[in-house]
């Protein structure tokens, strides 16, 4: 049996190893990994840091948790996500924007899921470089095979269905000649 995990394996499942979400095996198998590839490492210990530093924004003491409770604060983390992904409009990604601005945690916030967007991007670039094979096109070129094989059975049916009725017609007219003879 292959225990080894390729990096595609690791790369997929980083976040829940930096959880603690794996079973014993499969964290230990990527544990092994990680000790052997320095790639894999460095995506890993990015994607801890930004872990690190949203579980220590969520501890500070109660006057900086005064700043996450605000609906301004609501808002800006509510919209992220689409500001992120260009998906506002102009006037919701300028309150975004003047709110990261001037706002210590908003901007790192900000600086985090960009971080963690470009870490997912990268892994899915270096992911999608070493594929080996497209699999749209062969599924593609499967149904047209399928497709090109139904079709050429169904014109040799046709084709033998004429066939043996022009020989049924042929026999029936020829019984009907020596009938009337």
């Amino acid at each position: 049996m292959h225990n080894r995990l390729s990096c595609e394996q690791v790369l997929a499942l980083l976040n829940f190893y930096a959880e603690g979400c794996l079973t014993d095996i499969l964290a230990k198998h990527v544990t092994e990994h990680l000790e052997e590839c320095a790639s894999c490492r460095q995506n890993y210990l990015q994607i801890k840091n930004i872990m690190d530093k949203y579980d220590a924004s969520e501890n500070e003491d109660s006057n900086d948790e005064n700043i996450y409770i605000s609906k301004q604060y609501e808002d800006f983390k509510y919209n992220l996500s689409a500001y992120i992904d260009n998906e506002l409009d102009s006037d919701d990604s300028i309150k975004i924007k003047k709110f990261a601005i001037s706002n210590p945690y908003a901007r790192k916030d900000l600086e985090n899921i960009y971080n963690f967007k470009k870490i997912l991007q990268n892994s899915f670039e270096k992911t999608k470089a070493e594929l080996k094979q497209d699999f749209s096109k062969d599924i593609i070129r499967k149904i047209k095979n399928e497709n090109v094989k139904f079709y050429a059975q169904d014109s040799f049916y046709k084709l033998s269905l004429i066939f043996s009725a022009f020989v049924l017609s042929l026999i029936v007219g020829i019984i009907k000649f020596l009938h009337l003879h």
